[in-house]
């Protein structure tokens, strides 16, 4: 196949941007790395961000914020943890809160159809696979907290990177033998 050489810019498509100022989060990952990403995404939009390197210091976390009247209002959770696995903090979580507690956000480096169906009977806010793209995790926080207050958060705003250049749907042919590959890229 001969392609032709793009001479028009590359349009931009519209991005979520999210106002998350004031909004307290905690990253719960036992990966410094991952801790480092999610905390420098969520800053730069706002968050308040904390994190916990395991379960055990999660729960710990959540229950002294409770104590001193500083609510989370997201968690991210990492669902592969040492010890204590995401899901096991959310059932905590569930279990020992009277009062609607953080809205979850389940992260992981796999993709298992179980764990998306434990997330929905949870009545968690979301689930993401690793790698983390940023778009993704803006769009999942908006929509999260979005059905947590049942309607759009007037803080969260969409911006567009240029409203006028148009966009259109690329057509991309993929081609790649691994189910894994392919995957990866559809995402």
């Amino acid at each position: 196949v001969v392609f032709q050489i793009q001479t028009q810019p590359f349009p931009q498509h519209t991005a979520t941007q999210i106002d998350l100022s004031g909004i307290n989060v905690l990253v719960v990952d036992d990966h410094p790395t991952n801790r480092l990403i999610l905390r420098e995404i969520l800053s730069v939009l706002g968050a308040q961000v904390s994190e916990a390197s395991n379960g055990r210091a999660a729960l710990d976390e959540l229950r002294l914020a409770t104590e001193q009247k500083k609510n989370y209002e997201l968690l991210l959770l990492d669902c592969r943890m040492p010890e204590m696995n995401g899901f096991e903090v959310a059932e905590c979580l569930k279990a020992s809160s009277n009062e609607e507690g953080p809205t979850v956000i389940m992260l992981t480096s796999d993709h298992w159809a179980d764990d998306i169906a434990r997330t929905y009977d949870l009545g968690l806010g979301g689930y993401l696979i690793k790698p983390i793209r940023r778009p993704d995790l803006l769009q999942t926080i908006g929509i999260a907290l979005g059905r947590r207050k049942g309607a759009s958060l007037p803080h969260i705003a969409v911006a567009t990177s240029s409203p006028t250049i148009p966009t259109r749907a690329l057509r991309v042919l993929l081609v790649e033998d691994s189910p894994d590959n392919q995957l990866l890229i559809r995402s």
